[in-house]
């Protein structure tokens, strides 16, 4: 079945879930004190029900994946009740519960077949390739068509303030930041390039559909995403070329492991700040990163169990 008979088979939750996950987050109104977005109205809407299916073992049983996502889910309140008491447990943490077990468990009773998974994927295919026709020409020109389309609709304005690189504009396309929409993109070329076609034959269509993908990504200009697409090109061809070698995930994952042993004793920097140097589009980024990560990771060795809530890290 081609991609477009796939699409039709679609559930329709699925195809609701991603058209709120499109909408900007400024299309939002005050519950209260809460801040509700169309995607989180939807989550909350679906949540009990969704948690009864699973955890009744409605759906296959429930798997040890359902357990370790509801530990999550309580532990984020619970740390956030230990260091700011409990009306920031209720009102910040009973959000995080909702937008973190929300979308597993909705995923979990709307993905149950091989088929459902790659009507999922031409979806949001088709989806990117849809965004690409606008966020090419806001790279090239630096016009946000579709965020100042739904600023105008809320009658306000939406303009940049971030920087070009190599000339061209970041794109957003729906979403709040050019690293948003690059992710989103860079995440369905596995999907697009794997799940759409049965054969290992590489068509024109397969090679078209999934480099526009790539495109779409690379509009963003973000370093993240390219780090995303880098890591699904090197999976996906090992994936092909050593099908007939035994362990061989092991044996990448022992390359992988080697070559950064090697980087990190030649070169006079770690091998992460080497590495950064390499997939960030400056260097600028990359020591910021690299900060980011030593005073992030000292953060996390002193509190390793609750974390720091919503204090100050030391940096």
């Amino acid at each position: 079945m081609g991609m477009f008979g796939l699409l039709k088979r679609t559930p329709p939750l699925a195809t609701l879930f991603l058209l709120c996950i499109l909408l900007p987050t400024s299309i939002s109104f005050l519950v209260g004190e809460f801040r509700l977005t169309p995607y989180r109205v939807l989550l909350l809407i679906s949540f009990l029900p969704t948690a009864f299916i699973v955890f009744s073992g409605k759906r296959g049983g429930r798997i040890r994946s359902d357990w370790l996502m509801l530990l999550f889910a309580v532990w984020g309140p619970l740390a956030l009740l230990i260091h700011h008491g409990f009306d920031v447990a209720y009102k910040t943490g009973g959000i995080f519960v909702v937008e973190a077990l929300g979308p597993y468990l909705l995923a979990r009773v709307i993905i149950r077949r091989p088929e459902h998974v790659r009507s999922l994927a031409a979806l949001l295919t088709v989806t990117v390739l849809i965004l690409l026709a606008f966020t090419i020409p806001e790279s090239i020109t630096g016009k946000h068509f579709l965020r100042e389309f739904f600023a105008a609709l809320q009658g306000s304005a939406f303009y940049s303030e971030i920087n070009t690189r190599y000339g061209f504009h970041r794109a957003f396309g729906p979403f709040d930041h050019p690293i948003l929409y690059g992710v989103f993109c860079a995440s369905v070329f596995g999907l697009s390039w794997c799940a759409l076609t049965r054969s290992d034959s590489i068509s024109p269509f397969r090679f078209t559909r999934s480099s526009a993908v790539v495109l779409a990504a690379m509009t963003s200009l973000s370093s993240g995403a390219m780090a995303a697409l880098m890591t699904q090109f090197v999976i996906t061809g090992w994936e092909r070329v050593t099908r007939s070698v035994r362990k061989r995930w092991i044996l990448l994952g022992s390359g992988i492991a080697g070559g950064y042993l090697v980087i990190d004793l030649l070169s006079n920097r770690t091998g992460l700040h080497v590495l950064l140097s390499y997939l960030t589009f400056s260097s600028a980024t990359a020591y910021g990163r690299m900060n980011i990560w030593r005073y992030g990771k000292a953060e996390v060795l002193r509190n390793p169990l609750f974390g720091i809530g919503l204090n100050e890290w030391e940096r």
